[in-house]
């Protein structure tokens, strides 16, 4: 068995980081498109959107996701988040010219609620004895949005008050019988 050289297991990138960091593009009812650029030729950049906390929340490094839980689709308690995408972080022409990845759309999200956006960029496929290196954790920050629309609030409170008449009215006859 013949030993591989060494050079076979580096990455592509020894290091990534956005040049600008992710920011909000344009939200609508169902989604949100998140701008950025990345110093990332080989990797992919991934996002999460998670219900919004407070800014002190996630200032705070023990609170937010880390890069590895972002690029995985999970909070920062490893729970699923509310979405999650990857894409290439850029893509080569069959004439050797390179196009970056400059935004990332993601959808499934609720009307009129408030969420936080976290990307980060890493530098491909982990090979051993090498690792995926990820834009550092203090390289991003958390995108805060509200998507459009107004949250639709059920009026319907007529079952509950019925269940507490009838229940009272139950009572009474008992009283009386």
């Amino acid at each position: 068995m013949g030993v591989y050289a060494q050079s076979t297991y580096t990455a592509a990138q020894a290091s990534v980081s956005f040049t600008s960091a992710p920011s909000l593009s344009s939200e609508t009812t169902t989604a949100v498109t998140i701008a950025f650029e990345s110093d990332n030729d080989s990797g992919e950049v991934a996002c999460v959107v998670l219900n919004q906390y407070t800014q002190t929340q996630y200032d705070n490094a023990n609170l937010k996701p880390t890069a590895t839980q972002v690029f995985l689709g999970l909070d920062r308690n490893n729970a699923n988040a509310v979405s999650a995408k990857k894409i290439d972080a850029a893509t080569t022409a069959t004439d050797g010219t390179v196009t970056k990845a400059g935004t990332i759309t993601l959808d499934g999200l609720q009307k009129g609620n408030a969420y936080s956006a976290f990307c980060t960029a890493s530098n491909g496929v982990p090979v051993f004895p090498s690792y995926v290196s990820y834009a550092s954790d203090t390289d991003y920050k958390q995108v805060k949005f509200t998507t459009d629309g107004e949250v639709e609030e059920d009026d319907d409170d007529d079952f509950a008050t019925t269940n507490v008449v009838s229940l009272f009215l139950m009572i009474v006859a008992l009283f009386f019988n």
